[in-house]
Order: C-alpha cells, then structure tokens, then sequence
C-alpha cells in the first residue's frame, strides 16, 4: 500500500498529497502548488517525482506544474480528456487572471484520462479516475486504495462550488451523491482543501 504526506499550500490553503513507498523512489502527486515543499520531502526522503495526477485546472492547484517540468521534462501530466488541456493553457479559464497571478501551462507530457481510466503505478498498483464533474468541466477524482482524492469536487462537509466558469449545480450535487453512495464508508477522503477524513464521518446533507 502506498502512503499519503500531505502539503497544505500558500496559495488559498489548497492541498497537495504525495503518494510513496519505502521501497521506491518514487512519487506520485496529486495536484501541484508549492513547489518548494515537494522538492524539500524529495529531498530528505530520497525520491523522485514520477507523475502528476490533476483533479482540475484551477490555477491553486497547479501552479507548481512549470516549476517540476524544469526538473524532470518528460514527466507525465494526467489531466481529464474533457477540458484539462484548454483550461490549464488558459490564464482566464484556471482563473489565475482574476487573482493578479497570470499562469498557464503549455508544454508538458499530458496524458488525458477518461471516467473509470486506470493508471499502473507500480507492478499491481493502480490509480482509477473518475469523472466528477460540478464544480469544473475537467474535475478528476482519484481513487487508490483506501484514498479517495476529490479535489474540489467533494469537499467534506462543504457545499461544492460550483459557480465558476464551467460548473454546474446539479452535477455537483449528482457528483456528492455519486461518491457518497458508490464508495466504501471507510474510504479515506483528500480533498483539494481542509483535512483528510473518513467518507463515512462526512455529513453530506450539508453538501448538497
């Protein structure tokens, strides 16, 4: 099984979670904000990043993808197949304009996923996608056993946002239920801010 160390980011308290094991250099890294930290867990662990999975393109939770293409340029970048692209190379669409933060990103080794795509991390060790849309077009989660990274798709005990550019009210409240009811009470939800907790602690009457 691999281990969650979480970064909580400068940038509006989002999260950042590095996927590890003892026994491998490398990482994974769902989402990527400051940059700094990761570099510094690499460092004092001994790893070396080898994928960036994206749960969405707004620009607090990837603004640190530049930074890591310096340092490994052929990294793989997962994003959603329905919009990652477009919204990441676009200042005004991740939302960066509007927060004085101007930010894209273009030339990267992307990898567009689709809902119930899986990605080998390891031999046996698998990361499936799924498409949850409602607060963005491109919204990703992630599941790996027993973690469940939602960005801001499911925030525990928060009503999702989802009067940004390309959200939707009713597939938000459709994506809380989904995850609610499809996902094991002790799956472990990451989402993109606050804490890490367990599906079945969240009361979801209040996200919806």
């Amino acid at each position: 099984m691999l281990n969650i160390f979480q970064i909580k980011n400068r940038c509006f308290s989002s999260n950042t979670y590095i996927l590890y094991a003892d026994d491998t250099e490398s990482v994974w890294l769902i989402d990527c904000g400051d940059y700094d930290q990761i570099r510094s867990f690499c460092s004092l662990n001994g790893k070396r990043i080898s994928g960036i999975f994206i749960t969405h393109g707004h620009f607090d939770h990837v603004y640190g993808i530049n930074e890591v293409v310096k340092d490994y340029p052929d990294i793989p970048v997962y994003l959603a197949a329905k919009g990652g692209i477009e919204i990441l190379s676009d200042e005004r669409k991740n939302g960066s304009r509007y927060a004085e933060m101007p930010f894209r990103v273009t030339s990267c080794n992307f990898i567009e996923l689709q809902d119930a795509q899986e990605v080998e991390l390891l031999k046996g060790v698998f990361m499936k996608a799924f498409s949850t849309q409602g607060h963005s077009l491109d919204s990703l989660s992630y599941y790996l056993f027993p973690y469940l990274f939602t960005g801001d798709a499911f925030i525990p005990n928060i009503r999702t946002v989802s009067k940004l550019k390309n959200g939707n009210r009713l597939e938000a409240k459709n994506t809380v239920l989904r995850i609610y009811h499809e996902f094991s009470k002790d799956v472990i939800i990451c989402p993109g801010h606050n804490d890490i907790c367990r599906l079945g602690d969240v009361g979801v009457e209040k996200m919806i």
